[in-house]
């Protein structure tokens, strides 16, 4: 029941396939570099990827950029831009200018999306420049075959005040993400596919008072299904109660609005106080096939029903 892996003290990620399989993403960034195996549905190294199984990427980078493609390939940042690798772990030297994009903000890409089409978004968020002002989030579009997609925004580029969350996409190709517009305060955003502000999602807003403490998934009906996680300091002289933390486990329509069928009016909370920060913080979830929540907790893992 277990598949060991190597010993990287980098982060570590997993990225599941619809047959079963999954790409384990490991990190050694002493050594500046990445591994990248792939395991079958049951748990054997593919050996048909990369070189027995495994793609060793340089990379220097503590954080690897990474998003898998429909075809069970993958595309990453690279030092050069972003590159393409096919389901059997080769780049891909048709992408882009001879296997590379080089979107213009390398440095600052933080994410990289794809939709159920093989279309990548390259996400900046907002950074501050030494000579100017605060500059904008950036949303870049590139086509499966690695150039911009001109239909969207200006010449395949957008601009948004900031994106302080992951952003998601739905089945009709929007980007849903959140903001923080004011002190710990986070509003959902969603950009339409030609990647136009889409007036008709509602004004959602959440306290959210740690890092990245607002998580987003998407259902199968394009619901917006996240948690808020929030912690309020009362101060040293509250001893074993100076934590007061709340999580709010939330699902919202297609209109940005919360769905009442889910939960008390579209919401479920869960409060605790303790004397450490975080603690009870919710700290990853998943939508399983059947419309159910895992909720994973520092020491716990709950289901929540539909």
């Amino acid at each position: 029941g277990e598949v060991p892996f190597f010993d990287f003290s980098g982060t570590n990620a997993v990225f599941d396939f619809d047959d079963g399989s999954a790409l384990v993403v490991e990190s050694s960034p002493g050594a500046f570099q990445v591994n990248i195996s792939r395991f079958n549905a049951d748990g054997s190294l593919d050996t048909s990827f990369g070189a027995g199984g495994t793609t060793t990427i340089s990379d220097p980078r503590s954080v690897p950029v990474l998003a898998v493609t429909p075809d069970g390939g993958f595309v990453r940042v690279g030092e050069n831009g972003i590159e393409r690798f096919d389901s059997n772990g080769q780049q891909d030297f048709s992408f882009g200018n001879s296997g590379f994009f080089d979107p213009g903000f390398l440095a600052g890409t933080e994410q990289l999306v794809v939709d159920d089409s093989g279309n990548i978004f390259a996400i900046t968020d907002a950074f501050e420049s030494p000579f100017f002002a605060d500059e904008p989030a950036q949303i870049l579009k590139l086509t499966p075959s690695g150039q911009p997609d001109f239909s969207f925004g200006n010449s395949g580029l957008v601009n948004v005040s900031s994106i302080d969350t992951e952003a998601i996409i739905d089945s009709q190709g929007r980007l849903i993400f959140g903001e923080e517009f004011e002190n710990n305060l986070f509003q959902l955003n969603r950009i339409n596919a030609d990647g136009s502000p889409d007036p008709a999602f509602g004004f959602l807003a959440f306290e959210d008072s740690t890092p990245d403490g607002l998580l987003l998934e998407i259902d199968d009906h394009d619901r917006v299904v996240g948690v808020a996680n929030n912690i309020v300091d009362t101060g040293f002289d509250q001893g074993d109660t100076r934590f007061e933390s709340s999580q709010t486990i939330f699902r919202v329509n297609t209109d940005g609005m919360f769905d009442t069928s889910f939960a008390d009016g579209g919401r479920f909370v869960v409060e605790s106080v303790g004397p450490d920060f975080g603690e009870g913080l919710i700290e990853d979830f998943r939508i399983t096939d059947d419309g159910n929540l895992l909720v994973l907790q520092e020491d716990n893992v709950r289901r929540f029903n539909a």
